[in-house]
C-alpha cells in the first residue's frame, strides 16, 4: 500500500509537534520532580542534622557540669559532708543552664543533696527546691528547703516520711560501676514525674567510690523544640530511643502513658503505641521490628499513608552516649504540590501551544502541498507523454520554487529531446528506406549483370537452333519448332524484364541539395548512438571549420557514415570501450572529405583493394554488400571512397563529395 505524501506530511508535522511539546513537558516534569525530591531529601537531612545539633547542644552542658562536679568532689573541694556549699554550687549551675531540671549528689552511705528547679509557676514564689538527706550517727534527717531565684530561703521543713534512697536509683548504679560519664536511657523522674534523662558520673577518692553525681534534664523541652520546627507545610519529627521508646514528639502529652496498675510509675510509649498513625507508618517503612531502633547512617524512605505519599529521613545521633534516632517525615506534596500545579498549567499551555502549532502546521502544509500537488499533476501529464504542458508552480518557499523551476527546465529539455527523437526517427525511417532501396538496386544490378550474359547465350543458341531446323532438308516436327520458338520468346522476355528492372532502379535518383557536411556527420553519429551495434562506441570529433557545402542526398550520405561506423564498432568488438574518430576537411574547393578511423586490428593487405567489390567481406558472417553500397552511393555523388591502415593501428575509411563547383576532380 502506497501512502499519500500530503497525508503523511500533515500527520507527520502534527505528530512531531505534539511529540515535541509533550516530550518536553514530560521530561521537564520528571527531571524537576527528581530534582525537587533530591532537594527535599537533602533539606530533610539538613533539618535532622540541625535538630540533632541543637539536641546535643542541649545535652552537652550536663556532661560538662557532671564532670566538673566530679573533679571538685575528687579534689575534696565540695563534698556531701558540706551540704551547704554543694547546694550553692548546684544552684549556680542551674542558673547558668536554664534547661537543667536538677543536679544532685548521692553518697554511698545514703546521703543526698538535690537542687531542682521548681515548676509551680505563679502558685509559689519558690524558684528552687532543695532536698538534703544526711546521716548523723544512727539518725537520718530529710530537710526540704524552698528558695527564691536569688537563693534566699523561703521555707524549711523536715519530712521524716520521705524514704528516698539514692543508692537504688538507675543513675547511681551506672556511676558505681564505671568511672566514665554515663547517660541513662530516658525515664520518668521520681520527683517531678516528668520524662527526662540523666547524666551521671562517679566520684572517687583514689580508687574508692564514695558517691555519684547526676544532672537531670527534662526532655519535654526537646518536644517543645520539635514542635517549633517548620518542616514543609505538614511535616513533623520525633525522636526514638534504641528500645523503640518515643522520647520526644511535637505533642509531648503523647509520649507518656500511665500503667493500669495502681502505684506504678508512668512510662514512655512505644512507637507501635504512639497515637500518631503517620509516625507509625514512617517507622514501618524502615522495616525494622518494633522495639528495635538501630541504624548506623542516615536512611531515606518513601511511604504512603491514606493515599498520600511521604518522605521520611532517619538520622542517628552522632554521639554514642545518646543512642537515639531523629525521624523526620514530610508529604511529598509539600515539595511537589507547586510542581504539580505548574505541571497542570504547563500541560494546558502545552495543549494550547500544540493546537496553535497544529493550525500553523496545517497552513504551512497547505502552502507546501498545493504546489507539490500541481507538480505531481504535471509530472503525471509528462509521464503520459504530454510534453506540451507548461508547469506553473509558485510558492513562498524558495525550495519549492526551485523545484518548480527545475521541473519546468526538465519539461523543456524533455520537449526538446522529444523533438530531436522525432527528427531522428524520421531520419532513421528515411535512412532505412534508402538502405532498403539501395540494397535492392545493388542486388538488382548485380543480378541483371550476372543474368544478362547467360540469357544472351541462351537466346543466341535458340536462334541458331531455330535457323538450323528451318534450313534442314528433312522437315522437322512442328511441335519442336514451336518449342524452340517459345523458348526463344521467353528468353527475350526475361532479358526485357531484367533490363526494365535495372533501368527502374538506376533511373530513381534521389533529390540532392547543398548541405553542411559537419551537420550531416553529427546527425549520422546521433543515429549511430541509437543503433544497438554502435551504442557502446565513443565518438571523437575532429571537424574542419568553414568547409564548403557539398551537394548530396542527405539521407544516402548518412547511410554511408552509419555503415562505416557499424563496421568500425564491429572491428573493435573485443575492446572494452571502442573509440571512433570522425573527421572532416576540404582538400580542395571542389570537394569535401569525411573520414572514420577505428582502433581495431586493421584490414588484411590481400583484400584491401577488393574491399568495395560485391560479396567481399572480412567478417565471418558478412555478406559483402555494405561497403559495395557505400561505394555506389559515393560514386553516384561524384566522389570516391577508399580504405587504408593507419600507421598507429586500426583502419581508416575516407570518402569525398563534390561541392557546388563541378569543374574540380577528386584525388585518390
Amino acid at each position: 500500500m502506497k501512502l499519500s505524501l500530503r497525508v503523511v506530511l500533515l500527520i507527520g508535522i502534527i505528530f512531531v509537534q505534539l511529540l515535541t511539546v509533550f516530550g518536553i513537558l514530560f521530561s521537564t516534569y520528571v527531571t524537576t520532580q527528581d530534582a525537587l525530591l533530591n532537594h527535599a531529601r537533602q533539606l530533610m537531612q539538613e533539618v535532622s542534622r540541625h535538630a540533632i545539633d541543637r539536641s546535643e547542644q542541649f545535652l552537652e552542658p550536663a556532661r560538662v557540669t557532671a564532670d566538673l562536679t566530679r573533679r571538685l568532689a575528687d579534689a575534696d573541694i565540695i563534698t556531701v559532708k558540706n551540704s551547704r556549699l554543694l547546694e550553692r554550687w548546684f544552684y549556680e549551675e542551674l542558673r547558668l543552664y536554664p534547661w537543667f531540671s536538677g543536679i544532685y549528689f548521692g553518697g554511698t552511705d545514703g546521703s543526698f543533696v538535690f537542687v531542682k528547679r521548681e515548676t509551680n509557676g505563679a502558685k509559689s514564689a519558690a524558684a528552687y527546691l532543695t532536698k538534703i538527706i544526711e546521716y548523723q550517727t544512727d539518725t537520718r534527717t530529710v530537710e526540704l528547703i524552698s528558695r527564691s531565684d536569688r537563693f534566699e530561703p523561703l521555707t524549711r521543713r523536715s519530712d521524716p516520711t520521705d524514704a528516698f534512697d539514692p543508692r537504688t536509683r538507675p543513675w547511681f548504679k551506672l556511676a558505681k560501676y564505671s568511672k566514665k560519664l554515663q547517660w541513662t536511657d530516658p525515664y520518668i523522674f521520681f520527683t517531678s514525674k516528668q520524662p527526662g534523662v540523666s547524666a551521671t558520673v562517679g566520684a572517687y577518692a583514689g580508687d574508692n567510690f564514695h558517691g555519684a553525681i547526676g544532672v537531670d534534664i527534662e526532655i519535654g523541652q526537646l518536644s517543645a523544640f520539635l514542635s517549633g520546627l517548620e518542616i514543609g507545610k505538614d511535616g513533623s519529627a520525633y525522636i526514638l530511643n534504641r528500645n523503640g521508646d518515643v522520647i520526644a514528639h511535637p505533642q509531648s502529652d503523647k509520649i507518656t502513658v500511665s500503667p493500669a496498675e495502681d502505684g506504678a510509675p508512668p512510662r514512655f510509649v512505644k512507637i507501635d503505641e504512639l497515637d500518631d498513625p503517620i509516625a507509625r507508618a514512617a517507622f514501618s517503612a524502615l522495616q525494622l521490628p518494633f522495639g528495635v531502633m538501630s541504624i548506623g547512617e542516615p536512611v531515606v524512605r518513601r511511604f504512603e499513608h491514606e493515599a498520600r505519599k511521604y518522605l521520611a529521613v532517619f538520622t542517628p545521633f552522632f554521639n554514642a552516649n545518646w543512642p537515639w534516632t531523629m525521624v523526620i517525615y514530610v508529604p511529598e506534596d509539600d515539595y511537589l504540590g507547586v510542581l504539580n500545579d505548574r505541571t497542570r498549567l504547563n500541560l494546558y499551555l502545552g495543549i494550547a501551544i500544540a493546537f496553535l502549532a497544529c493550525v500553523l502546521s496545517f497552513f504551512i502544509w497547505r502552502m507546501i502541498a498545493r504546489p507539490m500537488r500541481q507538480l505531481s499533476a504535471d509530472a503525471i501529464a509528462v509521464q503520459e507523454g504530454d510534453f506540451d504542458t507548461n508547469p506553473k508552480t509558485t510558492s513562498i518557499f524558495r525550495e519549492v520554487n526551485a523545484a518548480g523551476d527545475a521541473f519546468r527546465k526538465m519539461v523543456t529539455g524533455l520537449r526538446s529531446r522529444e523533438e530531436e527523437n522525432i527528427h531522428l526517427r524520421r531520419l532513421q525511417s528515411r535512412l532505412i528506406e534508402t538502405m532498403r532501396r539501395s540494397a535492392a538496386g545493388h542486388f538488382a544490378s548485380a543480378i541483371s549483370h550476372e543474368l544478362n550474359n547467360p540469357l544472351a547465350a541462351v537466346l543466341t543458341n535458340l536462334q541458331i537452333v531455330s535457323r538450323v531446323l528451318k534450313r534442314s532438308e528433312t522437315q522437322p516436327e512442328p511441335r519442336l519448332l514451336e518449342a524452340v520458338d517459345g523458348a526463344q520468346s521467353q528468353a527475350e522476355r526475361a532479358g526485357a524484364i531484367i533490363r526494365s528492372l535495372r533501368e527502374f532502379v538506376e533511373a530513381e535518383e534521389a533529390d540532392r541539395s547543398a548541405e553542411d557536411i559537419n551537420q550531416v556527420v553529427r546527425e549520422a553519429v546521433d543515429l549511430a548512438k541509437t543503433d544497438e551495434n554502435t551504442a557502446r562506441a565513443e565518438f571523437v570529433f575532429d571537424l574542419g571549420r568553414d568547409l564548403p557545402a557539398a551537394v548530396m542526398n542527405r539521407v544516402q550520405i548518412q547511410q554511408v557514415i552509419l555503415n562505416l561506423a557499424r563496421n568500425a564498432a564491429e572491428a573493435m568488438a573485443d575492446n572494452g570501450a571502442p573509440t571512433i574518430i570522425v573527421s572532416t576537411s576540404s582538400p580542395g574547393s571542389a570537394f569535401v572529405e569525411a573520414a572514420l578511423a577505428d582502433r581495431g586490428p586493421g584490414i588484411p593487405d590481400e583484400i584491401i583493394e577488393q574491399l568495395f567489390k560485391p560479396m567481399v567481406t572480412t567478417k565471418p558472417a558478412g555478406m559483402g554488400v555494405g561497403l559495395s553500397i557505400c561505394r555506389t552511393i559515393v560514386e553516384s555523388h561524384g566522389g570516391k571512397i577508399f580504405a587504408e591502415n593507419a600507421p598507429s593501428g586500426g583502419a581508416r575509411f575516407v570518402f569525398t563529395l563534390a561541392t557546388g563547383r563541378r569543374e574540380g576532380t577528386a584525388d585518390d
